[in-house]
């Protein structure tokens, strides 16, 4: 819990920052959502704490991808609405997998999203751009993440604390670094 607050209070640091870039700090505040959905998550075993907590994730990644697209594949905003909804069936079908499933295989619920953050990443190398390497580190560090969260249940006799809260700390680093760093691009990239 303590890293989900953690993940919410530099959420919320990075949506002040982001004054000047509404889209990322829309991003940014969906991430805070992320922190404070990963709080009922954790603090309350019902249904309703799972849905809001898995339906944060979702709703970022939704929202992330169509900025993402639109900003760094110069979508126009109906085309990234169409790469968006393409995507969707992945993402919303990541959530009841992630509910039911427990350790490794609720961690393939995620892997979409790295998935195609590691895609943009060789579309965006493709194009010489210097954000590719930003992209490909997100990728690697989500999975990364996930490979923490499926190793958390496994580990529980050797390592007691587990790393679920490893996976949040580095899922939402990389989040963080990558609105940070897409904002500040996209917005000298419209200047």
């Amino acid at each position: 819990m303590i890293a989900c607050l953690a993940l919410c209070m530099a959420a919320l640091w990075l949506t002040r920052r982001l004054a000047y870039n509404p889209p990322y700090r829309r991003l940014a505040l969906a991430l805070a959502g992320v922190g404070v959905g990963g709080l009922f998550l954790h603090g309350y075993d019902v249904v309703a704490s799972q849905v809001l907590g898995l339906g944060m994730i979702a709703l970022f990644a939704i929202l992330a991808i169509h900025r993402l697209t639109q900003d760094f594949l110069d979508l126009s905003p109906m085309q990234g609405a169409l790469v968006t909804a393409i995507f969707l069936p992945f993402t919303l079908s990541a959530i009841p997998l992630m509910a039911l499933a427990k350790g490794a295989l609720g961690s393939l619920g995620l892997a979409p999203f790295p998935i195609l953050l590691l895609g943009m990443a060789a579309l965006l190398q493709l194009r010489n751009t210097q954000l590719s390497g930003e992209f490909l580190l997100a990728g690697i560090g989500l999975a990364g993440a996930l490979a923490l969260r499926g190793l958390d249940q496994p580990l529980c006799a050797t390592v007691p604390i587990g790393t679920h809260f490893l996976y949040i700390l580095l899922a939402g680093g990389i989040l963080l670094r990558l609105v940070a760093v897409a904002a500040r691009h996209a917005l000298a990239g419209r200047a």
